[in-house]
């Protein structure tokens, strides 16, 4: 495990760059821009040609896909005021839509600039304001007027005189400016002002033109624009609206079901909406897509065509790619912006103002560049304070300006100065934020080759190392190492390559790491000790789900040869050897000497000053007291663990992962069944296609079948588990231990369901496989074997299996085992009509369980024990247990068993009353309650007072 020490980043001369760098980066940008002048002036032309060959492209369309016909723009002084209709489908603006109707009814003048990047929605948002009911009441005119054919400021003169009815000729824009004084309350949309207004050679014309137009404050003035920034000379209505951002995720999936239905399956419609980064244009013309075509087979086209999928149109609102183009293309593009961005497309945490600064990246005035990107909306600033870039953007921009070798070395370099830093809270937060990029980064120059290929082959060691730790899988970089193995055999980056490869407890494919284990005997034969100590811990990680007793030997070794050395590292290495080998040995039910073994791995940690590991060691001593009936203890414990974790900025790590694991472990064993449930599904979510992902599974399938869950929906998840374990990931617990929990399982619901030939052989088979080495598994099976409620046997083969679960948990000295088998004897004496036998055993069961707050266990005591009491007629006491026990199955969501309560008491109620009058004895009669005759699961029973003399 990697050692995280305290560091801050600080650069010495940023800011500064040598001649040297000042030249190199000149001759960068002039390459540059060389290519990108080329590639536009290209782009250029293949939009115009476009716009040539389909006159359409001159209108806009709205979402809805009605648009405004504009034509002969120029010939005519007919009024050209047809209002584009209202979107169809309109989601995740209406908080926008309220601010922007509000400042066009209450505020006078209202100046409103509607802006964000291309395919954001703009013109959706203008045109739902253009028709919302308050703003048709107030403006006796309305104009949509489209300029984005537009190229100079007379164009636009020329196309508003067209709109509002104003005569052709000389001073027109004085005559527009009298026309609009004189005019009624008017409402002046202009969609796609960026396209008069961005040329810096017209635009202060253009400014001015705007400002006269709007001097009259009865004019209402909206404007649509690309970018973020507002054109100057007009004073906009405070509080500005803020630039469109992407839809919310909800927002995003009703635009969706609204074009292709609701009949998908919501994983992948999650994946589909994943791509287009709630980019409503992408949305729209995805979800078009899906509805033809499905999410498989749209997924499918995507990872292959990208945006080319999105494009079959002939104009912005129907095709992605002429909507980015226009955007590209943009006169306030520069070289430098267009490098930068070049670079983001193929980095998917954007990139922090830190890196910016300084991973010294051979572009000119950097940020002014980034300025421009935000100016145009091609890039956005996130609420982390990165510089980030569409998903579909990225997307478009990689495929047709992929970043320069150049560019991809420079931030590789700073990855590496980074990566080789000891890391604490604040770098492990840096690389969680960095993640993606990191892994982008070095696996393109592990498989497009580098000249500082030794630095990679370190980097993306520790890369891979780190995400096991942070719980983000492992072993993603590693599988590009193959091609330098050869070279770099006797190089120490490939004995870290052997530790990592052999001890990663996420993916083990056993032929190769059979092989690695051959390698890594020789390599690490004449290693020194301290490297000998990482080998026999990796060894023993291996071998921990497969065969305990060689995995228990290696830790040993570990830690033998770890006792008599004194490197720096040695303190952690000991505390990771006693750490595992507590592990293994309390799953093999040694449960004290697991517990003595995590209370020496904590004080290693504490030594080495290393909280996740210290987390490790409270969390598994925490699961031996677990075994040995400490419940309160090991609850402190984890909560301890936690605070740990929590306070070093460890969250979302391995360490952190298994606290929580073994928090909903005892939560499981103690029937706290919603709550497990809550933290099963997080790790199902977090964790999906894992090893942990499925065994959460495993465990919901087993808190729904004791919840009275749909039997065919659990037997079809557990199949689907055992294939996974049997499958893809049949060496990370092993085939056998997996399959297994999946087996029990099921055998576990095939008793609720009465198929108890099944059951029984399932369980048998199991429990002799477990012996020695699944002590978790052999508790599973024993305690329904012994339990006569599940009529696996008659009363004596029950009461057998009972005296082996019994002589197991005191062997094992686990004390849960032991009041479970208390409690199934107890079953079985009361069978037997042994009643005072019976009652002594729910008695000490009852207690135990109690003390370790396991509520349906001592529910089902206090059940077995009003039993007894009913059997000697002591009815009173009979009914006090029972309601005793109704709250604590109600905390299990026992709803059966509530049930079967319920009717219980009323009966034993009406016998008490009816034996009462038999005697003709005076009683009050016992209120009625909604409580007591409360057929619903969440009654609440009250004790009635009934007082028989004897």
């Amino acid at each position: 495990m990697p050692t995280f020490k305290v560091l801050v980043i600080c650069p010495s001369g940023v800011g500064k760059t040598s001649l040297r760098g000042q030249i190199q980066a000149g001759i960068h940008t002039t390459t540059e821009t060389l290519r990108i002048q080329r590639d536009a002036k290209q782009q250029h032309e293949e939009l115009i040609a476009l716009i040539a060959a389909h006159p359409d492209l001159t209108t806009e369309r709205s979402s809805s896909g009605t648009r405004t016909t504009i034509s002969r723009v120029g010939q005519s002084s007919v009024s050209l005021a047809l209002l584009p209709a209202p979107p169809q489908i309109f989601h995740g603006r209406e908080t926008e839509l309220r601010d922007v109707v509000d400042i066009l009814t209450q505020c006078t003048p209202a100046r409103i600039a509607i802006l964000g990047p291309g395919g954001m929605g703009k013109t959706a948002l203008a045109t739902a304001a253009l028709h919302h009911p308050d703003v048709i009441t107030k403006y006796t005119e309305r104009h949509f007027i489209s300029c984005h054919a537009t190229a100079t400021c007379q164009d636009l003169i020329s196309l508003l005189a067209d709109h509002l009815g104003v005569e052709r000729g000389r001073h027109l824009a004085r005559r527009i400016a009298r026309f609009l004084e004189y005019a009624p309350p008017t409402l002046l949309v202009l969609d796609n002002f960026e396209t008069p207004w961005e040329a810096n050679e017209t635009r202060p014309e253009v400014e001015e033109f705007l400002s006269t137009m709007t001097a009259a404050a009865h004019v209402a003035l909206l404007i649509t624009m690309r970018g973020a920034e507002r054109p100057a000379k007009v004073k906009w209505t405070r509080p500005f609206l803020l630039p469109l951002r992407p839809l919310e995720d909800a927002a995003a999936r009703q635009m969706f079901i609204a074009i292709a239905d609701d009949t998908h399956e919501q994983s992948l419609v999650a994946q589909v909406l994943k791509v287009t980064g709630n980019l409503p244009l992408a949305v729209s013309l995805m979800a078009s897509v899906v509805s033809y075509e499905g999410c498989e087979k749209t997924l499918s086209r995507w990872h292959t065509e990208k945006t080319r999928l999105l494009s079959d149109g002939y104009d912005k609102g129907s095709s992605l790619e002429i909507s980015l183009m226009v955007s590209l293309t943009s006169s306030r593009m520069t070289p430098e912006a267009q490098a930068l961005l070049n670079l983001l497309s193929i980095l998917p945490d954007g990139l922090s103002q830190a890196e910016i600064m300084h991973s010294k990246l051979p572009i000119s005035n950097v940020l002014a560049a980034k300025s421009t990107l935000i100016q145009t909306s091609l890039a956005y600033v996130d609420l982390g304070k990165t510089l980030s870039v569409l998903p579909p953007i990225r997307e478009y921009v990689r495929g047709v300006y992929p970043p320069s070798p150049a560019l991809k070395a420079a931030l590789r370099q700073h990855y590496h100065e980074i990566l080789a830093l000891p890391q604490d809270r604040d770098i492990v937060a840096q690389f969680m934020a960095t993640f993606n990029n990191l892994q982008v980064i070095l696996s393109d120059a592990l498989l497009n080759g580098c000249e500082d290929l030794r630095q990679t082959l370190h980097s993306a060691l520790k890369l891979d190392t780190f995400a096991v730790f942070m719980n983000r899988g492992g072993q993603q970089l590693i599988g590009s190492f193959d091609p330098y193995l050869a070279e770099w055999g006797g190089d120490s980056v490939y004995g870290t390559y052997l530790l990592h490869r052999v001890g990663s407890s996420d993916i083990r494919e056993s032929a190769k790491v059979q092989v690695d284990i051959i390698q890594g005997k020789r390599y690490f034969e004449n290693a020194s000790p301290e490297m000998k100590v990482e080998w026999y811990i990796a060894l023993g990680r291996y071998y921990a789900w497969q065969d305990q007793p060689a995995a228990i030997r290696w830790f040993r070794q570990a830690i033998s040869v770890g006792s008599a050395c004194e490197a720096p590292s040695t303190p952690l290495d000991l505390s990771n050897a006693f750490c595992c080998l507590g592990g293994v040995l309390n799953g093999i039910g040694n449960h004290t000497a697991g517990k003595s073994f995590s209370q020496k791995a904590r004080n290693c940690a504490e030594r080495a000053g290393h909280l996740p590991s210290e987390a490790y060691a409270i969390a598994r001593e925490a699961a031996c007291c677990v075994s040995l009936g400490d419940l309160p203890y090991a609850t402190r414990l984890l909560n301890e663990a936690k605070g740990l974790l929590v306070a070093g900025g460890f969250q979302g790590s391995a360490a952190y992962t298994s606290v929580e694991w073994h928090h909903a472990d005892l939560l499981l064993l103690k029937t706290e069944y919603a709550e497990a449930r809550r933290l099963n599904e997080r790790f199902a979510e977090a964790s999906e296609g894992r090893t942990l992902a499925v065994l959460a599974r495993v465990n919901i399938a087993l808190i729904n079948t004791q919840t009275a869950g749909e039997a065919g929906a659990i037997r079809a998840e557990l199949d689907r588990c055992r294939e996974l374990f049997k499958g893809s990931l049949a060496y990370t617990l092993g085939t056998t231990l997996g399959t297994m929990a999946c087996d029990v399982a099921r055998a576990d619901l095939e008793i609720r369901e009465g198929n108890i030939h099944e059951a029984k052989a399932t369980l048998e088979r199991h429990f002799t496989a477990s012996r020695k080495n699944w002590a978790e598994i052999e508790i599973f099976c024993l305690e329904r074997l012994a339990d006569i409620g599940c009529g696996l046997n008659e009363v004596e083969p029950t009461l057998e299996w009972a005296v082996i679960f019994l002589a197991s948990a005191f062997t094992r000295q686990n004390k849960v085992a032991g009041m479970m088998a208390l409690r199934c004897m107890g079953g079985i004496f009361l069978v037997k009509e042994e009643n005072n036998t019976a009652l002594s055993l729910f008695e000490v069961a009852r207690a135990g369980f109690a003390a370790m707050g396991v509520y349906r266990s001592h529910a089902d005591c206090l059940r077995g024990m009003a039993e007894v009491h009913e059997k000697t007629h002591d009815f009173t006491k009979a009914r006090e247990l029972l309601i005793e026990a109704r709250p604590l199955y109600q905390h299990c969501q026992q709803t059966r068993e509530i049930g079967r309560l319920d009717v219980k008491i009323r009966n034993m109620e009406e016998r008490a009353l009816a034996t009462l009058a038999q005697l003709q004895v005076p009683v009050e009669a016992p209120q009625a309650s909604e409580s007591d005759h409360n057929e619903e699961v969440g009654g609440d029973h009250r004790s009635v007072g009934l007082v028989v003399d004897k």
